[in-house]
Parts: C-alpha cells; structure tokens; sequence
C-alpha cells in the first residue's frame, strides 16, 4: 500500500515539473486516440446488430438451419450448414495436416538439426508464424483459387478448399509458436 502513495506522489511531482509543451498536450492526444478507438468499436458494433437485425427480421430463423445457401438467386436461399461443415472439414484437414508438421519440424528443429541450419530456419519459422491470418487468407484468395480452377477445371470459384493451404499453414506456424513455449 505505501508503494501505491509513492508512485501517486511521484505521478503529481512528474506533472508539476512538466514544462515541455509536448508533455503537456500528450496526455490529451492520448485521450483522443483512445477514445477514437472506442468510437470507432461502438461504430462497428452498432453497424453489425443493426444489420444483423434487418437481416433476422427478412430471413426466418428456421431457413438458416437450411443445406442450401444462394443469397444471389431469384429465390434466395440462406441455409448456413454448408458454411459451418465447410469450416469444420477445412479446419479438421488443416489441424491434421498442422500437427504433423508443425511437430515434425519442433522436433527435428530441437534434436536433429544443427547449430547452423538452426540460426537460420528458427527466425525464418517465426518470421513466418508473425504473419496475420488475413495475409494467408488473402493470399490463398488471389493466388491458390486461380491455380485450383486451371488445375481442376469443374471447380467452382467458390469452393472450400481454395484456403486449406494457407489454413494449413497457418495452423503449422501456431503449433510452432506453442511448441516454443
């Protein structure tokens, strides 16, 4: 407890010294920041339940337990089961797929590779693993759908599997990541 009067004194000593203009405003501008960021989630939050509200008022609750989703037809359909088992399978496959080599690769980085392949695949893996998720996605997106649809030509643009690389791979790097700790 007498830690916490010290630090509140030192807090009000610091200020009363402050002479600086840029100390002065500081405070302020980090205020701003925050509460543009407050703002701007409320915004959003707004946003979405609005429109998830005009959109639970349209569509009966029972129809997004459909098998069949066509936003775009004439007779609109919004069944959400193939997103969801599309998701589970695409994520199952990409788990399976991580586990293995993401533990494959701890180890042989731990017991069977050297000291100098060592210094150069560790930070390149953690280079890597730091890559936000959107990245792969947006990557797989413009990259591997175009390549499935010249590879398999039956298959349509909007297919499942176009992102399983990049979910692979970023489930690759996350077991890396937890190995490491």
């Amino acid at each position: 407890m007498t830690q916490n009067i010290e630090v509140r004194k030192l807090l009000k000593q610091n200020v009363a010294v402050r002479k600086s203009i840029v100390d002065k405003l500081m405070p302020h501008f980090l205020m701003t920041a925050a509460l543009v960021s407050v703002f701007v989630t409320v915004g959003i939050v707004v946003t979405l339940l609005s429109d998830a509200i005009y959109f639970l008022k349209a569509v009966p609750l029972l129809e997004m337990f459909g098998t069949v989703l066509k936003p775009l037809s004439a007779n609109p359909r919004f069944g959400f089961l193939p997103i969801i088992s599309g998701t589970l399978i695409t994520s199952g496959i990409a788990i399976a797929v991580a586990m293995s080599l993401g533990l494959s690769t701890a180890i042989y980085l731990t017991e069977f590779c050297g000291d100098r392949p060592r210094r150069f695949l560790k930070p390149l893996v953690e280079l890597l693993a730091g890559i936000p998720t959107i990245v792969y996605g947006f990557f797989a997106y413009q990259i591997v759908t175009p390549l499935l649809l010249q590879v398999v030509p039956g298959i349509a643009a909007e297919n499942g599997f176009a992102p399983l690389p990049a979910d692979v791979y970023q489930s690759y790097s996350d077991v890396l990541r937890s190995l490491k700790k």
